[in-house]
């Protein structure tokens, strides 16, 4: 509800759910009337749900806050306002929203220099953590290009975890043979052109902006076609199961770091299966300095974030810095006791500078390499879209799907010529910098800009931090994604298809890998929807839910009725089942039931035989057919002829109109 009145200004009490940011900056008070400044906090089009208590403001401020500038409330009645908030609910990113959003970083610029900052020092190194190379300049554009094509505002765009180790299999594949792909000769050997074209195809940075170009080019046909549809089989317990999984992978891929062992690269079927069996096996090896640092990072963290900042963010309106001061602490610990000479701890030791030479990407590679280019550009989009579903809920704004597939494509086919890695929404930077209070594609910008000075200038500043400790922070940031096994009671009390949902695509992705339990849990989502209209829902209601109760009181006062309600559409995938089941009930019906009149008579003649007899009535309701096709109107005809075999008045009730003038055809 709300009600608006004049005093000093305007009294506006809005009674709506207000978002976290909203009572950290206003119910700290703990008054029921706020001065101006307090609306600061409310001001965004996204945060514009306010909370129940009320507000003192002047004019001026009420239309800064509804985005209405220009519009007058003078006079204005309830509904007015009511709707306008709704519209800025739900328009919460149209125009002025860059101006908001710039306010909301001019609240917490330190929480959102610290993301973006950190942003750039994970960008730095686990952007070619799982590759060969080692360039951070290569994920520099597609942030960058990313700020004006992108619909969301929470994800980090740029190589992340999953497409790295998806591009290291792919090198990997292309290492193990040796760089021969069969063009030979008839006597047996290689030509120039052919040896040339495999020492190209041994080249990593080659084969990686190969991959992006391609990616590029499946994401915009995908995004021409307007497939972007299929996503409505991407449910949230889909997204949930998918990212807790791959935040499994990621964990999986981040522990040799943490204890300090090398790992072996995978791909396909089981392959964290394998990395584990590998790291049980090298468990023994590890160094016991990097186990060390880990355990003190991870407690660092942990401790830090759930005990620690929530009172120092609530006391300075800031986040306590505790990323940025373990990495300080770590190059300074690193430098003091020399930890990588002395007892062979993994730092990063070396960070090239200097920005790659743009380059026409190699097109001739895409044959050689299609089927891995499919895969990558779809697990790419979908860990957009997933994330953005995952924050876009969280925080109560809309995403585009379509829009998504453009920005994705065109930031990959411009960014394939500087070279880069193919990238999409990284799991532990995107929690990273909602954690931190980054609100908007603006600490895309900022870290783009830092991570330009680390490679021009700040670089020889990260080369004594321990990779331990960058593990550490990919770790504890996927904790959020992890605590999502949450949903699943929630799941199984509203539809235990949700639940199985979410197993599957859990499982799948763990045990298989990222590709093989992607498609197999949208496959597994839509056989769920086949399963639900195939076995349609028809129950037993009372005569008292009815809202033909009286019609059938005057015209059956004796009858024995029975009323069932079938809540699905009628098709050629249920009709059996609905024969069935009308079939099974007419039975029990008429073993209920020793005297029958016939059920053909007139309905005047019903009503008096009523008087003498009692009649068994088949009530169907069927207010809920959204829909029939051809096999359901002969389905219905069939019915009607058992129930006339049984000796029972059957009535199909609260058809729609349309539906009732459906014929047999």
């Amino acid at each position: 509800m709300t009600s608006v009145s004049s005093m000093n200004g305007f009294f506006v009490e809005m009674r709506r759910d207000c978002a976290e940011r909203c009572r950290a900056g206003c119910q700290e008070n703990g008054y029921g009337l706020f001065k101006r400044q307090c609306a600061r906090c409310c001001r965004s089009p996204l945060c514009n749900h306010f909370d129940g208590r009320t507000f003192l403001l002047n004019d001026e401020s009420v239309q800064q806050m509804s985005g209405a500038e220009g519009f007058s409330f003078g006079g204005a009645d309830e509904d007015a306002v009511d709707s306008l908030l709704e519209h800025r609910i739900e328009k919460g990113l149209e125009t002025g929203d860059k101006e908001n959003e710039a306010q909301k970083m001019a609240t917490n610029p330190f929480g959102a220099l610290l993301a973006t900052f950190l942003e750039a020092i994970l960008f730095r190194h686990f952007t070619s953590a799982e590759l060969f190379i080692r360039r951070p300049s290569l994920c520099l554009a597609t942030a960058f290009f990313y700020l004006f094509l992108g619909t969301s505002i929470h994800v980090s765009i740029g190589t992340f975890a999953v497409a790295s180790m998806m591009v290291g299999n792919t090198l990997a594949q292309l290492h193990l043979n040796g760089g021969n792909n069969g063009n030979l000769n008839s006597n047996g050997t290689k030509n120039a052109t052919t040896a040339s074209f495999d020492a190209d195809l041994a080249n990593p940075l080659l084969v990686t902006s190969a991959l992006t170009f391609g990616a590029g080019i499946f994401q915009l046909t995908m995004a021409v076609c307007r497939l972007s549809f299929l996503t409505v089989y991407i449910s949230d317990p889909l997204v949930s199961g998918f990212t807790t999984a791959a935040a499994f992978h990621v964990l999986v891929a981040q522990m040799p770091k943490l204890i300090g062992v090398p790992s072996k690269p995978y791909g396909g079927p089981g392959m964290v299966i394998f990395m584990l069996r590998d790291l049980m096996r090298s468990v023994w090896h590890a160094n016991l300095w990097t186990v060390g640092l880990s355990l003190c990072g991870i407690v660092f963290l942990g401790v830090g974030r759930d005990y620690l900042n929530p009172p120092f963010r609530k006391r300075f309106r800031v986040p306590l810095p505790l990323e940025l001061i373990m990495v300080i602490c770590s190059i300074g610990f690193s430098l003091l006791f020399k930890i990588e000479q002395n007892h062979g701890v993994n730092i990063i030791k070396h960070v090239p500078n200097g920005m790659p030479i743009p380059a026409v990407p190699r097109w001739d590679f895409l044959p050689l390499i299609w089927p891995n280019v499919l895969s990558i550009g779809l697990i790419c989009y979908v860990f957009v879209i997933s994330l953005e579903k995952i924050f876009a809920k969280r925080h109560r704004y809309a995403v585009e799907a379509n829009q998504e597939l453009y920005a994705l494509g065109f930031c990959s086919l411009l960014s394939s010529f500087f070279p880069v890695y193919p990238f999409g929404a990284s799991l532990s930077r995107s929690s990273l910098c909602e954690m931190l209070g980054a609100k908007s594609q603006l600490h895309a910008l900022f870290s783009s800009t830092l991570l330009l000075a680390v490679i021009l200038w700040l670089g020889p500043l990260l080369e004594p931090l321990p990779i331990s400790i960058l593990a550490c922070i990919v770790v504890v940031s996927l904790k959020p994604l992890f605590l999502q096994y949450r949903d699943l009671p929630k799941l199984w009390a509203v539809s235990a298809y949700d639940m199985m949902i979410w197993m599957v695509a859990f499982f799948a992705t763990v045990l298989l890998d990222i590709t093989y339990g992607l498609v197999l849990a949208i496959l597994f989502s839509i056989f769920t929807v086949v399963l639900r209209e195939q076995w349609p829902a028809l129950h037993q209601v009372g005569v008292a839910e009815a809202d033909y109760q009286s019609e059938l009181s005057r015209i059956l006062p004796n009858a024995n009725v029975e009323i069932w309600r079938f809540t699905s559409p009628l098709h050629f995938a249920n009709a059996q089942k609905f024969i069935e089941q009308l079939r099974k009930t007419m039975k029990k019906i008429k073993e209920n039931v020793s005297q029958l009149p016939a059920a053909n008579v007139a309905e005047n003649e019903l009503a008096i035989s009523m008087e003498k007899a009692q009649k068994a009535v088949l009530v169907v309701d069927c207010a809920a057919v959204s829909h029939i096709d051809s096999v359901g109107v002969h389905a219905l005809g069939e019915v009607f002829t058992d129930s006339k075999a049984h000796d029972i008045l059957l009535i199909f009730a609260n058809f729609y109109a349309t539906l009732r003038a459906t014929k047999a055809p």
